[in-house]
């Protein structure tokens, strides 16, 4: 969430991670450990456990049912490059949705997003993507 008038540095920012992304190797292994850290956190906790269960008898054929984190399977077994293909593949404006709340008019939002956006494309493919089938539905051929 940004002030108006740092819209257009949310929308240069948000445009520049969609299509820039270096996901370099080097950082890979250390980025896993912090997101897995998460993960453990969010497992110890008695709230985010409840929400998770109800999420998953509630929303039992449904994506809501995965918390946004994904699944400690997927988190463990993917490598950099099927993540990076993935990125490349489904990371793209046909893929996202877009939401302005506040005091930027219509117009200028418009304006901002063809600007930002409009240039990069549809990308890849889109659809949903359930946890623990990412690497199969990417195409990547692994299981």
């Amino acid at each position: 969430m940004l002030p108006t008038e740092y819209a257009e540095l949310g929308f240069e920012i948000e445009s520049k991670r969609m299509v820039n992304a270096v996901f370099d190797p080097s950082e890979f292994e250390l980025e896993r450990k912090i997101v897995l850290s998460e993960f453990d956190m969010n497992e110890n906790d008695p709230d985010f456990r409840l929400m998770y269960r109800a999420s998953m008898i509630a929303w039992d054929t449904h994506p809501y049912r995965y918390a946004v984190i994904g699944l400690r399977s997927d988190l463990n077994r993917v490598s950099r490059d099927e993540l990076f293909r993935y990125y490349r593949r489904y990371y793209n404006p046909g893929n996202a949705v877009l939401v302005i709340v506040g005091g930027l008019g219509e117009g200028e939002a418009m304006k901002l997003a063809d600007r930002y956006f409009g240039s990069i494309g549809s990308g890849g493919e889109s659809g949903i993507i359930k946890p623990g089938m990412m690497v199969h539905r990417a195409g990547l051929g692994l299981s």
